[in-house]
């Protein structure tokens, strides 16, 4: 046989075999193909059950929050009504392993309990690791009733066994949560396992707790005043408001709500905890003649858009009374509660003080005061008016601040977190993500070299 022949043999050959193989390997992919498609074709989907458990989780976390933070980070410490009747006094003490007092005061016939973070000239303040390990205890006993063993998938034919919840929170720009659940799910002859879950919850606490924790050194710094001051600053700049309450003989048991309105539920989100002074014989506590009123009207949002002199009377009631406010800088007549504000002495912004009366009877109310000021001169940029706007979950929104006298060298900044603004377009450009639903407000400057001013708005994201 040629050589030539011996060639063409060992190329058919080779044909034959390469044949073979890709017929092989076609059938073995086609039959692991169609396991695969009986397999998925027989398997029921789950997602009902991840979107119910996402549910639960998010609004239990939520609830969670809302209890631990009124009880100043604690979850499993509080008293019941019954015990509490039976003690002499409004203070006792935590178990012995966390090592701080708690501070109790029935109103309603509710019993408030807070842990004292400051007492003796000393902070005592938890570590946001406890805070979190708390709100996770607290999340789970939430949790559990709102998945109530599944009830209503078993009425539809469902056998769910169920481990226990592990939840795990880590608070950082914003809440983050993840849930170790074991579940084995059967429909008839099928059986899914899941098993872990997460998902985030549009709430910095980091930055809140670091702003407590600030204002407790500063505290501790000068420990026989309570800085009231400070938590007016505190409160201006990171925009949200507080409350306080006083106690005892000499006022010397502060009970301090810090109140974060971030549309997590319908009522703001209110983080308590209390403070001890060593303060002995400053005021006799007066008995309130039952014939006597005392007190102080709320204080409507006063918003300024033209250049003067303005006065606002506070309006309250009792005897003896004298007013002043906190921080200092806005002027008010101690005897008479008029309010007066100069616009060339305030410029372009929101403020936040506190207006404090006081009766011959050494009684004290509080009530915030905002005045937003926005005036134009005619040298001064002027936002165009901005009505709400929408943006849709995984699209990218896009709105251009307009400047209705618009010059050169204006320059644009923004409060949000959800997104930058060009700072010389006044462009807002960003996808908004699952985590930022809701209704925000936003507000937007804009400067140029004689001042700025700014305009609030709503942006709804769905």
């Amino acid at each position: 046989m040629s050589k030539r022949g011996q060639v063409t043999i060992f190329i058919i050959a080779g044909i034959i075999i390469l044949v073979l193989i890709l017929s092989i390997t076609y059938f073995s992919r086609t039959k692991v193909t169609e396991e695969l498609k009986i397999e998925e074709a027989g398997k029921f989907k789950t997602d009902p059950f991840v979107s119910f458990i996402d549910n639960c989780l998010e609004k239990s976390v939520i609830n969670g929050m809302y209890l631990v933070f009124s009880q100043g980070g604690f979850y499993e410490f509080a008293l019941k009504p019954e015990v509490f009747n039976q003690l002499d006094g409004q203070i006792t003490s935590f178990p012995p392993e966390l090592e701080f007092e708690i501070f109790e005061v029935e109103s309603e016939n509710e019993i408030l309990q807070v842990p004292v973070y400051f007492q003796n000239k000393k902070v005592n303040l938890p570590l946001i690791t406890s805070i979190e390990q708390e709100v996770g205890k607290a999340s789970r006993s939430f949790f559990l009733s709102c998945v109530n063993n599944f009830e209503t998938f078993k009425k539809e034919g469902f056998t769910v066994e169920m481990g226990n919840p592990d939840i795990k929170i880590t608070f950082a720009e914003r809440t983050l949560v993840e849930l170790d659940y074991p579940l084995k799910i059967t429909s008839g002859d099928e059986v899914v396992e899941i098993k872990t879950f997460s998902t985030i919850i549009n709430f910095n606490f980091k930055e809140k707790y670091e702003v407590i924790k600030e204002y407790l050194n500063q505290q501790e710094k000068d420990p026989t005043d309570f800085l009231m001051g400070e938590l007016s600053s505190y409160a201006y700049e990171k925009k949200f408001d507080f409350g306080f309450k006083q106690f005892g003989g000499s006022g010397s048991e502060i009970l301090v709500d810090f109140s974060y309105d971030e549309n997590l539920r319908e009522e703001p989100l209110t983080y308590s905890f209390a403070l001890f002074f060593n303060w002995t014989g400053l005021v006799e506590e007066a008995e309130f003649p039952e014939d006597e009123i005392f007190k102080l009207e709320r204080i409507p949002v006063w918003n300024i858009d033209k250049p003067g002199i303005y006065t606002y009377q506070v309006k309250a009631v009792g005897e003896g009374l004298t007013f002043r406010t906190n921080p200092k800088s806005l002027s008010l007549d101690p005897n008479t509660g008029l309010i007066t504000v100069d616009t060339t002495e305030f410029p372009n912004d929101e403020y936040l003080y506190y207006v404090l009366v006081n009766d011959q009877f050494g009684h004290e109310s509080t009530a915030p005061i905002i005045i937003n000021i926005n005036v134009n001169t005619g040298n001064l940029p002027e936002i165009k008016p901005i009505a709400r706007q929408t943006a849709k979950i995984g699209e990218e929104f896009k709105f251009k601040v307009e400047v209705l006298n618009a010059g050169k060298n204006l320059f644009f900044a923004t409060d949000s977190y959800l997104f930058d603004i060009d700072k010389e377009t006044g462009e807002i450009s960003f996808i908004p993500q699952k985590e930022d639903e809701g209704l925000h407000s936003v507000r937007v400057d804009v400067e140029n070299e004689f001042g700025k001013t700014w305009q609030r708005w709503e942006l709804e994201i769905k």
